[in-house]
């Protein structure tokens, strides 16, 4: 939904639409989260935050409380030590410690990002690993 919004697909306020999801997160201890991986762990909580922050921030709200980001940010300086090689990693700690500061990120929210290069599996349809991906890859490929 905050992509959606933030692309300008869909009208309405992120920190209103995405509450629930928010609650879910915020019950997480992230201290105690060792799932590094983009599908299921702190990578792709990560960017979720980051946008939806950034998203907030436009629209002049905010989406989650200062305890909670600082938790974000002590998360990120952990895992960075154990996963200084991960280039998608550091650029998104990097856009946390700059949007906690009150700055805009260069976080692009982009799709492509959470699609894997290998071919999609035949039947599944998300954009991770299925058709879904694919195509947007090959859609927007033609426009550049």
């Amino acid at each position: 939904m905050e992509y959606l919004i933030q692309k300008g697909f869909q009208k309405g306020v992120g920190v209103e639409i995405c509450a629930a999801i928010d609650a879910k997160l915020l019950e997480v201890n992230l201290k105690r989260v060792h799932d590094f991986s983009l599908e299921t762990g702190i990578k792709g909580w990560l960017h979720y935050i980051v946008a939806h922050v950034q998203g907030a921030t436009r629209q002049g709200r905010v989406a989650f409380d200062r305890e909670f980001l600082t938790d974000c940010h002590d998360v990120c300086r952990r895992l960075s030590v154990a996963n200084s090689a991960d280039k998608d990693f550091a650029s998104l700690s990097e856009a946390l410690e700059m949007t906690l500061q009150g700055n805009e990120s260069a976080y692009t929210f982009d799709l492509k990002e959470f699609i894997q290069n290998s071919k999609a599996e035949e039947k599944a349809l998300g954009l991770h690993n299925g058709i879904s991906g694919q195509l947007y890859k090959t859609i927007t490929e033609d426009k550049v």
